[in-house]
């Protein structure tokens, strides 16, 4: 392949364009999926009907909050002694600029992409004025990461796997004036450009998901602030190049210009990174834990909507016999709780229609228990209700729901560990930057400021280690943390304490019940502790002294069995009912309890 052969770079588009086509379908289950995830009632073109049970939103929040809950740390190590305290301030860096650029924000969305299809990102350096345009917080030469969207993707589709592309790349707009002023474009071919008018639809006929939130059927060129220009950028893997077009060339014909054609500079990784969850064998588009789940949630929402309209179209009428036209009158004005008196009761008589079908109801009832398994236990990962009457089952539950999401968890914690590698290599290798960043000592010292030069950062990559912490991706509760705080207290500090002592080390109280005030959000508990002057122990026992507890004691345990109840049982319950069994007594008895 070489860029610079009019012939190829026609190959070159018609392959991109053949590519494009085979991920129109995957753009429509996608796009009809997101919709179901928003409901009838997020824009105009919505969901085509009522969603009142979204359990496909409800199952990707819980996944999405399960797998990026807050931002990752980076771990950076080395074998090489002479370069710890390098790795030690490179590590610093790392996480200081990762809370600048806002890297959970791109983790949070690109996991959501890969729930609904795949997830793909870019990383690169700001060194166009077109970069710049993905995010106000793209800075000139400082490195970037952004989510590109399915709508915008293209891959080489007759390979079997990713790494075996011989393809990728993306479509995105830029001020048709920054481009004709951007030098590392081909000036004879920017000066034919022209400006883009923004659609809703793809080149193939589908309608991109941007469209949902917005009714642009007929969006003009008025509608846009400023002329806008659609670019696109090819990566070459086995060439290393990097080619870019504009959309029209993209559509084909027989002269295909290209913009600007440069030597990819970067970490081996390349510069799109894609994120999946269920790889297909021998087929590079993956699967998505979206397309398992949605066939269910439809079908539960359709039984949702008869049954309501069922129910909403339930009627109740007196029919009332021939000479009992008085004492019709009578019952139907009369309100709630009023005594009418009447001569002929039996001539008025209250008769139902409509209603919803019991059989439908407990068929729904069915599905949404295979819809939460199929999440792999959906109740029991988002915490809604125990699973169970006992605590233990509820563990063993919890813990083997746990594990769906662990393998989740992973590929995303490898994903992001990739992503972060790619970053960290631009900042490593930019040749003239200096980072300056502030070190904290151990032992509670004080900051102390650190700078890593360029001439520190030159030939050391390949001897640094960046680890990601997969544990940083999820939350820690406050709960969590006083848990942890107490169960290291009593099961290794307080045990240890004579050893510790020994050793110089002792237990300071003050910052422990200060932790302890924090995580149990209990600040006024300074006016329960005040100061007071240590009081010496006494070596031994005084004889006056009451005795104390024997080391060796007896306890008695009693166990109180109380009922119960759970989701599941009292579901089970309403189905047996629905369906005109009525159940046995202890089932009908649990609906009315609580759920503990």
């Amino acid at each position: 392949m070489n860029p610079q052969n009019p012939q190829h770079i026609r190959r070159l588009v018609e392959a991109a364009r053949w590519s494009r086509r085979q991920l129109e379908f995957f753009r429509q289950q996608r796009r009809h999926a997101i919709k179901q995830y928003c409901g009838a009632h997020y824009s105009e073109n919505g969901a085509p009907d009522k969603v009142p049970v979204n359990l496909l939103k409800q199952a990707m929040q819980v996944f999405q909050r399960s797998l990026v809950a807050q931002a990752p740390r980076a771990m950076v190590s080395t074998t090489r002694p002479h370069l710890k305290p390098i790795a030690f301030a490179m590590e610093t860096w790392t996480n200081h600029r990762m809370k600048e650029i806002k890297l959970v924000n791109v983790l949070r969305n690109v996991v959501l992409d890969a729930l609904f299809s795949i997830g793909i990102v870019k990383t690169g350096v700001c060194y166009y004025r077109d970069d710049s345009m993905f995010s106000i917080l793209h800075d000139r030469n400082e490195p970037f990461i952004d989510c590109v969207s399915l709508d915008d993707w293209v891959h080489d589709m007759n390979s079997k796997r990713l790494d075996q592309c011989g393809f990728m790349g993306h479509r995105f707009r830029a001020p048709l004036e920054l481009v004709m002023q951007e030098p590392a474009y081909d000036k004879a071919v920017r000066e034919t450009l022209t400006a883009t008018e923004k659609t809703s639809f793809n080149e193939e006929g589908d309608e991109r998901v941007e469209s949902l939130s917005r009714n642009d059927q007929g969006m003009g060129e008025d509608d846009e602030y400023e002329d806008m220009v659609e670019l696109w950028e090819i990566y070459l893997p086995r060439e290393n190049r990097i080619v870019v077009l504009s959309s029209d060339d993209m559509g084909g014909g027989p002269d295909v210009k290209v913009l600007r054609v440069d030597e990819y500079v970067g970490p081996e990784s390349g510069p799109y990174h894609i994120l999946s969850f269920s790889e297909v064998p021998d087929n590079i588009m993956p699967s998505s834990p979206a397309m398992d789940l949605i066939d269910l949630h439809e079908s539960i929402n359709h039984l949702a909507c008869k049954i309501m309209r069922q129910g909403e179209g339930q009627k109740f009428l007196l029919a009332v016999q021939g000479g009992a036209t008085e004492e019709g009158e009578k019952f139907s004005r009369a309100t709630d709780g009023t005594v009418v008196v009447t001569n002929n009761p039996a001539g008025v008589q209250e008769v139902s229609f409509g209603g919803y079908d019991q059989k439908n109801f407990g068929l729904m009832m069915q599905l949404r228990d295979w819809y939460s398994r199929q999440a792999g236990n959906l109740e029991s990962l988002a915490g809604l209700s125990p699973q169970s009457e006992t605590l233990g089952q509820d563990q063993l539950i919890q813990a083997g729901s746990a594990k769906q999401v662990q393998d989740m968890q992973a590929r995303v914690a490898g994903f992001s560990e990739e992503v972060m590698q790619a970053l960290a290599w631009y900042w490593w290798t930019d040749p003239v930057r200096t980072y300056e960043v502030e070190l904290q000592l151990p032992n509670g010292g004080p900051k102390v400021p650190a700078s890593i030069p360029p001439e520190y950062r030159e030939g050391n990559w390949l001897e640094l280690n960046f680890k990601i912490d997969p544990y940083s991706l999820q939350s820690e509760s406050p709960s969590t943390r006083l848990q942890g705080l107490m169960n290291l207290l009593t099961q290794l500090m307080l045990p240890a304490a004579p050893m510790m002592q020994q050793q110089g080390l002792t237990i300071n109280f003050e910052a422990v019940f200060r932790k302890l005030a924090n995580y149990m959000n209990v600040p006024d508990l300074d006016e329960i502790l005040v100061p007071a002057e240590p009081q010496p122990q006494p070596e031994q026992q005084e004889l006056n002294e009451p005795p104390r507890m024997p080391q060796s004691t007896n306890r008695t345990y009693t166990r109180v069995n109380r009922p119960g109840a759970t989701d599941q049982g009292k579901d089970a319950a309403m189905i047996q009912m629905a369906m005109g069994g009525g159940g046995n007594p202890g089932e009908t008895a649990a609906i009315g309890r609580p759920t503990s």
